[in-house]
């Protein structure tokens, strides 16, 4: 906690992605670190069913204003077995990083971030750039809810295109790296270069929505248990949760119930205890 206000943004990228450092810091300097920022390749195809839309894992940037934001509760995270909470913000074997990050910060009402350009072209792949321009709209999880005229085919990306994946060995590095170098990563005038478009929530094709979302996006039934956010002072509400009941894993006595007893938490001030009363 220290440390943190020592950087704005922070990235995970897997070890098979190409960043263009040049294209990623002219699209973030329009950006403000000290707003919660999730930024990356936003997939939908779990929103209806889950109440989830997160970003690849490919490559996706939190602003320090996030990890402010969801740092105290990640803390405390309940353990559970691994079958337990595909759609849950808890500790458990076998949980996908990328949809566990944009599951844990809905619950604090972080949602993606837009990142498609002027055009809706888009400027983080998940895989390569050459892969990307023979794909075209189909029935798949990949465009499911996307936004209409979403680029596709040779209109797939934006020029300023920021990561790039799956360039599994080095011998694909040795070979490819340089060539992205050339085409992405030279310095640019970005004062002469069109803005991105203002900060806001990840775009869908609103005529693909058959079923009502709320003003935060959630969906009307969230599974049970899951954290969501309902607006200010309403953040990581446990949906549905039976509150002291033993026989519901999903609710933690740090956040949802009493704590009357010391424990390793009681002088965290990064991560101070929620007082309640038991019959909230």
């Amino acid at each position: 906690p220290s440390l943190i206000d020592n950087f704005e943004w922070f990235i995970k990228a897997d070890d098979d992605t190409f960043i263009a450092t040049e294209n990623l810091f002219g699209f973030l300097q329009y950006y403000d670190s000290s707003y919660p920022h999730y930024v990356g390749h936003s997939i939908r195809s779990r929103w209806q069913s889950e109440n989830v839309v997160f970003n690849s894992g490919i490559c996706y940037i939190l602003s320090r204003a996030t990890i402010k934001k969801i740092g105290k509760y990640q803390q405390h995270l309940p353990s559970l077995y691994h079958t337990t909470g595909r759609s849950h913000c808890i500790d458990r074997d076998g949980a996908g990083e990328d949809p566990t990050t944009g599951i844990c910060l809905l619950g604090v009402g972080i949602r993606p971030d837009n990142t498609l350009d002027h055009n809706l072209r888009e400027r983080f792949l998940i895989f390569r750039d050459t892969d990307h321009q023979k794909i075209f709209r189909e029935d798949t999880w990949f465009w499911k809810y996307k936004p209409d005229h979403v680029g596709e085919g040779m209109q797939c990306c934006s020029p300023y295109l920021i990561s790039m994946h799956n360039y599994k060995s080095v011998k694909d590095a040795q070979r490819f790296f340089p060539v992205l170098m050339e085409q992405y990563n030279q310095p640019k005038d970005w004062d002469n270069i069109i803005l991105p478009p203002q900060p806001r929530l990840f775009l869908y094709d609103k005529t693909q929505i058959d079923f009502e979302i709320d003003a935060y996006r959630n969906v009307l039934n969230p599974p049970k248990g899951q954290r969501i956010y309902k607006g200010p002072d309403k953040e990581w509400i446990c949906h549905n949760c039976e509150i002291g009941k033993s026989r519901d894993p999903f609710w933690t006595e740090w956040w949802d119930g009493t704590q009357n007893e010391p424990s390793q938490h009681v002088n965290d001030a990064y991560s101070p205890i929620k007082q309640q009363d038991n019959n909230d």
